[in-house]
């Protein structure tokens, strides 16, 4: 929440942000799924596996755990 509020001006640019009727959403309204996407979408997670490839989960970054919870939950539904 912190780095969306700080780079509210990146997030708007970005497209990523919650709009309703043509208003950025409170911060405070936000779930985890928007905050995510707003941090794929600026690329403020750093990525280092190829998720096309068996890559060695040691070298995994913070955007990578990120990705392969997302599709464990979508994989879920």
């Amino acid at each position: 929440m912190a780095m969306v509020n700080v780079y509210a001006d990146e997030v708007e640019v970005s497209g990523a942000a919650l709009v309703k009727k043509g208003e950025i959403r409170p911060l405070m309204d936000w779930g985890l799924s928007e905050l995510i996407k707003v941090a794929k979408t600026t690329k403020w997670f750093s990525f280092r596996l190829n998720p096309n490839e068996n890559s060695d989960g040691r070298k995994a970054k913070i955007g990578d755990y990120v990705d392969a919870a997302i599709t464990a939950e979508q994989e879920k539904i």
